[in-house]
């Protein structure tokens, strides 16, 4: 698994159990969790989402990652 992957999803199964066993789910089901995100983003207020790219921009998650998110809808 990629390096920042696990990281992020160390991090979720520490702050949120429940996201985590559902993400992780996905991803062993073969399934791209970039439907889940685009649902989630498009629901979130701009200022949630500026939140959500500054703790993965903290966390260490590349810029080409942070851009195709900030570009969500």
């Amino acid at each position: 698994m990629n390096p920042i992957i696990n990281m992020l999803m160390q991090r979720l199964q520490g702050k949120n159990p429940q996201g985590y066993n559902m993400v992780n789910q996905m991803m062993q089901n073969g399934a791209n969790p970039e439907a889940m995100v685009k649902q989630i983003f498009g629901n979130a207020s701009p200022e949630q989402r500026q939140q959500v790219l500054n703790t993965a921009k903290s966390y260490g998650c590349p810029q080409d990652v942070l851009s195709k998110l900030q570009n969500m809808k």
